[in-house]
């Protein structure tokens, strides 16, 4: 892939930084530092540290930038984030539209591109591969995006502090106030109806019509299943499956995760134009961003 040309020296591109999430060793980490090789990319660990990260210091380094997976947001807040993005009114912080960066690579036309490709496996070989994977574990992951939509609803600040003396001349007062806080009715009422029975039962229906787009089998194109399962998962067994990397002589060489980051190297160093959308959108939101910054 054609590195971007900023026009700008080392010490000024060095001032820019892409905080991710997990470790040197993660996929993460490993794909932003081929797709964007003349910024510094940061491990910083899981996205709660990504966040609070970005609040803290956007303010004094307005070059640093933030980028976690999807996970629980809705398609409103990611698209907000790049729409904005990089804004230090917004913190600096890009959510992909994905729920994982690996949901970016379960697409059969660009890892037709991989030269470790098996002989033998085509297209539709790809796809009907995804598509199994993805079946087998589509029941699970729908009822662990209900447990995760009831475990951020309980998150939310649903009700304010109060904040008057004045109102509160008494214990007595204090009390009656506190008892007639319609707040914890109208909560208590939406936690039984998200935590209760009939409420699970309703989000997962909701969810699996969503990902499934109504179908029992899916397919490539109808639902958004794609963009929302565990594509982590989904896409080791596909690389197991379909592809072939040359053993290491390293003793700490692990055959499914060298070769899933071999594969996703080889990608990475195609074309920006046989990238994801998202992957050329980032590239070229940091470059204009730097280029702006001279």
């Amino acid at each position: 892939m054609t590195s971007a040309q900023f026009g700008v020296n080392r010490s000024e591109i060095q001032a820019h930084k892409l905080f991710v999430e997990g470790d040197n060793n993660s996929l993460d980490a490993t794909v932003l530092k081929k797709l964007l090789p003349r910024i510094s990319i940061v491990p910083l660990g899981p996205s709660h540290s990504i966040k609070n990260a970005a609040q803290a210091l956007v303010t004094a380094h307005p070059n640093y930038y933030f980028l976690v997976d999807r996970d629980y947001h809705d398609d409103d807040f990611v698209e907000q984030s790049w729409r904005c993005f990089p804004d230090p009114d917004k913190y600096n912080l890009l959510i992909w539209r994905k729920r994982e960066l690996e949901n970016y690579f379960l697409d059969p036309n660009y890892l037709m591109l991989s030269s470790y490709l098996k002989k033998g496996v085509d297209r539709a070989g790809l796809e009907r591969l995804i598509i199994k994977h993805a079946q087998q574990r589509l029941y699970l992951d729908v009822a662990n995006q209900v447990i995760i939509s009831m475990r951020e609803s309980l998150k939310k600040s649903w009700i304010s502090l109060l904040s008057n003396p004045d109102d509160f001349p008494s214990k007595e007062v204090a009390i009656e106030r506190l008892e007639a806080l319609s707040e914890c009715v109208e909560h208590l009422n939406l936690t039984q109806n998200t935590l209760g029975v009939s409420g699970r039962v309703d989000s997962f229906n909701a969810i699996l019509q969503s990902w499934s787009g109504g179908s029992d089998q899916l397919a490539f194109g109808v639902g958004d299943w794609q963009n929302q399962m565990s594509g982590k998962k989904i896409l080791n067994k596909v690389i197991t499956d379909c592809f072939r990397v040359p053993k290491q002589d390293d003793p700490g060489w692990c055959s499914q995760k060298f070769a899933c980051k071999a594969v996703v190297k080889e990608l990475l160093n195609k074309d920006l134009h046989h990238q994801p959308d998202d992957f050329q959108k980032l590239y070229n939101l940091i470059q204009q961003r730097i280029a702006s910054d001279r």
